[in-house]
């Protein structure tokens, strides 16, 4: 079962933080287009990956009683029946859809790539009607979708208006402005506001300038971060894009542009020359090093910041939130990001009855008055998780810059390869060609397969 993206990408614990809260008054938001009517349609829908510790799935939490009703809702004004599976194992749905079986009508899951690749979906481009993939407050924008397309084809969609979903991916810069105190540094928050929120600052003012101990003799660590994820994090936040426009308006996937290579020998050069400041994982994202008040600052994923992994407002000091410095190849305040793997429902191939998803789809996405509605999610972060304005929009904004990295699929990218970027970072003797060599064959199919279709789609006129 491909499992486990979910809680890595969303940290699906975020709304916990608002389970004592005093339950908002439940709206009916739906007003059905007259005449609709599925006429008892059943509509069997599988909610996978984690669904289970879901707080929508969590009883007497104002979010389980506003996703309860939401399916009520729907229900009746189309007559139809939605029935939800929890946490539903995505193995035998998988294999059922694999060999033409009747599954699922509904799915939502991550590993969209290999059913769209596999031919194993419906594609929602047809079913204007009910899904509008022009509106973006509802859908999320096309860069948003691009983790969802193939060849230019939606396959997936994402409740975005929902507080938990309107992120698939994307990076933070997170500090302890305790500690940043304590040792006399100037807040990260200075930079940003005079806009010299840059790698140069970060690496001359920050990393080179300070090397810290702890009252008790050991390490203070200037820098927490997952080195399987940090080639992604700094070349997005360069402006790569693998899409090169030609001289004569073509398009062709150019996987190692400047941007990237200027990128990564940038990040090497730092990591060597402050080795010892820098506590990593490789492969995974615990942050004990940040949560312990080991390390004073940290890279990850954005909903990490809001969730149990740093759990902004659930900690002893005071946890400051800012995008990942710009690099020197884009225009400042393009704050780059990328989508791992996309999450969102689709409606397997198998189905017969795509158009009443479809249609489900549509109401079910609107957003929830109780948590924003139509004013957006700023007012239910800003209450229910940060505590101040700056960072509860700062995590809402970055938002907006978010790619899909197509390099991430296919057996992991880079996991199975002699030498990886990690290797690149760390290794003193591994050199960017020969990472840039074993990672070539893979990125060539990847970007080349359906990549300048999507790019098109996203990016066209």
């Amino acid at each position: 079962m491909i499992k486990r993206i979910l809680a890595a990408i969303m940290c699906l614990g975020i709304f916990l933080t608002v389970s004592c809260a005093e339950a908002p008054q439940l709206l009916n938001f739906i007003q059905a287009e007259e005449g609709a009517d599925l006429d008892g349609t059943v509509i069997d829908f599988a909610w996978c990956e984690g669904a289970a510790e879901h707080p929508f799935y969590i009883e007497d939490t104002p979010q389980y009683d506003a996703f309860r009703k939401r399916i009520s809702d729907t229900n009746e004004a189309l007559n139809c029946e939605i029935k939800v599976e929890i946490d539903a194992d995505q193995t035998p749905i998988e294999v059922a859809i694999q060999s033409g079986s009747d599954s699922v009508d509904i799915l939502l899951c991550s590993g969209i790539y290999g059913y769209m690749d596999a031919n194993m979906l419906h594609s929602l481009n047809d079913y204007p009607e009910y899904i509008d993939l022009n509106d973006t407050k509802k859908y999320g924008t096309k860069n948003f979708l691009e983790g969802m397309m193939y060849n230019g084809v939606v396959y997936g969609v994402s409740p975005v208006q929902w507080p938990g979903f309107e992120s698939n991916g994307g990076y933070l810069t997170f500090y302890n402005r305790d500690l940043f105190q304590e040792y006399n540094i100037p807040d990260f928050r200075e930079y940003y506001e005079n806009e010299k929120w840059t790698w140069d600052t970060f690496r001359y003012e920050y990393m080179d300038k300070y090397d810290l101990q702890k009252t008790d003799g050991s390490t203070l660590y200037l820098l927490h971060t997952n080195f399987s994820d940090l080639y992604q994090i700094v070349f997005y936040s360069n402006g790569l894009n693998y899409i090169k426009t030609n001289d004569d308006g073509s398009l062709s996937v150019d996987p190692f542009t400047n941007e990237f290579t200027s990128s990564m020998q940038y990040w090497h050069d730092l990591v060597q020359e402050n080795k010892h400041k820098i506590e990593y994982d490789t492969n995974t994202y615990s942050f004990t090093p940040y949560t312990n008040e080991d390390a004073a600052v940290g890279f990850g994923w954005n909903s990490h910041v809001v969730t149990g992994c740093i759990a902004y407002n659930d900690k002893s000091f005071e946890t400051g939130v800012l995008p990942i410095p710009c690099g020197p190849d884009v225009e400042y305040g393009q704050w780059g990001q990328c989508i791992q793997r996309a999450y969102g429902m689709v409606l397997p191939i198998t189905s017969t009855i795509p158009e009443a998803s479809a249609q489900a789809i549509d109401m079910l996405f609107e957003p929830f008055e109780e948590f924003g509605g139509d004013e957006g999610l700023f007012e239910y972060y800003r209450t229910n998780v940060f505590t101040t304005d700056f960072d509860a929009q700062i995590y809402l904004d970055v938002l907006n810059y978010i790619r899909y990295d197509y390099t991430f699929e296919g057996d992991r990218y880079q996991r199975n390869v002699t030498y990886s970027y990690e290797d690149y970072f760390l290794s003193s003797t591994v050199t960017l060609a020969m990472a840039m060599e074993q990672s070539r064959p893979l990125i060539d199919r990847l970007t080349s397969e359906f990549m300048l279709g999507n790019y098109e789609a996203v990016y066209g006129e």
